[in-house]
């Protein structure tokens, strides 16, 4: 994943980024990336059984490598609120990076002991997150 993200970005963009894998071409000069199915394990859901980590690997769907080099035209994060989990013990994107990221949008943020699939370990934090954000968002539209 070096190389993906703004260089300016954090020193620890790329610390521990697991590797991606190049598939086939989706396009004529354009090609989808994935993770290896056996980084799935160790370091993007490590803290989950294995059993559904494999199933996970087999089922992601890839992503243009090509959207890993664009650059957004204005970042929602400069005038809309926004919430952010910081997974400490992720190790698809430094917790520092994702610390720097929260802070440099002004999320509202709680930090949990995780890996990079909260969503998948911790359903009920994720869950109160979102809820907190909606509740937040909806009560200052009135």
């Amino acid at each position: 994943m070096t190389g993906m993200l703004h260089p300016d970005a954090h020193p620890a963009a790329s610390d521990t980024a697991p590797p991606f894998g190049t598939n086939a071409p989706r396009q004529p000069g354009g090609s989808d990336v994935s993770l290896p199915a056996e980084v799935s394990p160790g370091r993007f859901a490590a803290d989950l059984p294995e059993a559904p980590t494999r199933v996970m690997a087999v089922e992601q769907r890839p992503v243009a490598q090509a959207g890993f080099a664009q650059n957004a035209t204005k970042a929602a994060w400069k005038t809309i609120p926004s919430w952010f989990i910081v997974a400490r013990n992720d190790k698809a994107i430094a917790p520092d990076l994702e610390r720097f990221e929260a802070k440099r949008a002004k999320s509202h943020t709680i930090e949990i002991n995780s890996s990079h699939v909260a969503m998948m370990s911790h359903p009920g934090v994720v869950t109160d997150q979102i809820r907190q954000a909606a509740h937040t968002t909806v009560g200052s539209a009135k």
